[in-house]
């Protein structure tokens, strides 16, 4: 199984200089030749990359590499120089291009940095065809936070 994403969010977007949290350009992509570290923070299961020969728009897309089936050792956060602000009961619309496996599941979650990377909202998806398509989740926060991150979990095996 193979992760390619291109994200685009609307309420929550990146920016396409420094791949952060960014509500003034409502848009980004991975198309730099590495995930930037002040801007992502990924485990060390897995393996994370930029994909420049498959992407669906730009020049790059975020590929990620899954040993095997897991609950959460496979992720990646906004760094600390990306946290945002958060308030109880906000929405959170977000839309991507994703391609993997048929079945494939990513976990998108809002989280507390002030208290251990607490889950204060999030979403699931499973990949229901193969190519890219569009998504839209929206995920909603069950608390509050001036010290957000942006998390997507990667849940099964493979390349």
């Amino acid at each position: 199984m193979r992760y390619l994403i291109l994200a685009s969010f609307l309420s929550v977007v990146f920016s396409l200089n420094a791949q952060c949290l960014d509500e003034l350009n409502k848009r980004g992509y991975f198309d730099s030749k590495i995930i930037q570290s002040s801007a992502w923070w990924t485990s060390s299961v897995g393996k994370f990359s930029i994909e420049e020969v498959d992407s669906y728009y730009g020049t790059g897309s975020l590929k990620v590499e899954v040993p095997e089936n897991n609950n959460n050792e496979v992720k990646m956060f906004t760094a600390n120089a990306c946290n945002f602000s958060v308030t109880k009961n906000q929405s959170w619309n977000i839309s991507l291009y994703a391609k993997g496996e048929v079945g494939d599941k990513l976990i998108f979650s809002l989280v507390d940095a002030d208290n251990k990377n607490k889950d204060i909202g999030n979403a699931s998806l499973t990949i229901s065809y193969k190519g890219w398509h569009f998504i839209r989740i929206n995920i909603t926060s069950n608390e509050a936070s001036t010290n957000a991150k942006f998390k997507v979990g990667f849940k099964n095996k493979g390349t």
